[in-house]
């Protein structure tokens, strides 16, 4: 397993543990605040049935005050009444007064002396005192009722002060509550926004969540087929294919060493082949290489293919063993210091004489010997 991959794994496993610990966190806070927000929502409950209360009773009283208000109208339409009643006898004992006075008392007497008979005298007497009487008894009962329903206009006044009274405090009460109330439903309205907001976020969060357990779950497969290839690779030391047909009478103990890797002459135009599965990473030019093609075949093994006269794949390209990846030549070799041009990639302006394949293996960056990879066939 390739160690660009390792650190790969180590940093998405370190990413997805964080993030399991933001989604954690993130639970335990929506909880509280669930818990806050149910606690605000039943105190807001409490409020709304305060506030019910409230104005059932500002209802009540504002009846009260109502009949109130309707038993004083009724009470002083009815003391408009015993006063015009009141006036009327006060006028009626004015005039008798009066008549009395222009008659003098000796009218009275007068007319009682004319009487012969005792017993009519005697009527007259009381019935005279009972009308005096009855005038005197009828301006007191008049007083009376007008005290009595003076008496009960002030107590009405009084019932109306204590009244309002009770409706200011009411009122007041109903206006502090109300205050609290738009608090509690600011702070409500305060947790639920928090709370969908930390809902979002814990959303967002579980979303990376899965996204990084897939990215773990494919660098995990990555990893055991890096693994493995480098296991499946190495596993075939000493039998895989050349990458080109060699010349005849040409055996491959007569391979020459040079520079890191094998040359291997050939026939001008021989078609180079992937000696093993893998994707190209390279496929240019190269001073010192001529024509190169770089395959890599896992995280740790690559194999190089110089002094090619043609390219056949491109960079990206997945190749399979035995995959033409290009047509032997000789690029690369008659190159001096000082010539810096790009050879050209046309055959006719290159020499067939001498054509070979330069052919290296690389593990981890560092050159291991070809020949104990290929078949001895």
């Amino acid at each position: 397993m390739g160690a660009k991959t390792v650190e790969k794994l180590n940093a998405t496993e370190s990413q997805l543990e964080q993030l399991k610990l933001q989604i954690k966190e993130m639970r335990a806070l929506l909880k509280r605040l669930s818990k806050q927000r149910s606690k605000a929502t039943r105190t807001l409950a409490t409020l709304d049935r305060q506030a019910s209360e409230l104005n059932s009773s500002l209802l009540q009283e504002q009846g009260a005050l109502q009949e109130n208000q309707q038993a004083q109208a009724r009470q002083a339409q009815k003391l408009v009444e015993l006063h015009t009643e009141k006036e009327s006898a006060i006028e009626q004992l004015k005039q008798q007064l009066r008549s009395k006075y222009q008659t003098g008392s000796s009218s009275t007497l007068k007319l009682l002396l004319q009487q012969e008979s005792p017993r009519e005298l005697n009527r007259l007497l009381k019935y005279h005192q009972y009308a005096i009487a009855s005038q005197n008894e009828q301006l007191k009962t008049f007083n009376r009722i007008m005290k009595a329903i003076e008496a009960h206009q002030t107590a009405l006044a009084e019932t109306e002060r204590m009244i309002e009274v009770r409706k200011q405090k009411l009122t007041a009460q109903l206006a502090e509550l109300n205050a609290v109330q738009k608090k509690r439903q600011n702070v409500l309205t305060k947790i639920k926004r928090s709370e969908q907001k930390k809902r979002a976020q814990l959303s967002s969060f579980t979303k990376d969540q899965q996204e990084l357990s897939a990215v773990l779950a494919l660098l995990k497969l990555q990893a055991a087929r890096e693994k493995l290839a480098n296991q499946s690779f190495s596993a075939q030391k000493g039998q895989l294919h050349w990458p080109v047909s060699v010349k005849r009478h040409w055996r491959p103990n007569q391979v020459k060493a040079h520079k890191k890797g094998i040359i291997i002459p050939t026939d001008h135009l021989t078609p180079v082949r992937a000696f093993h599965v893998g994707k190209v990473v390279f496929s240019d030019w190269l001073r010192g290489y001529g024509l190169l093609v770089i395959i890599q075949h896992s995280e740790e093994y690559l194999s190089l293919y110089a002094y090619n006269a043609s390219i056949e794949k491109e960079v990206g390209d997945n190749v399979s063993t035995g995959d033409v990846i290009a047509l032997s030549g000789n690029s690369g070799q008659d190159l001096t210091p000082t010539k810096t041009r790009k050879p050209s990639q046309n055959s006719s302006d290159r020499d067939t004489t001498g054509a070979s394949l330069y052919f290296e293996i690389r593990k981890a960056g560092t050159p291991v010997n070809p020949t104990l990879w290929l078949s001895k066939k």
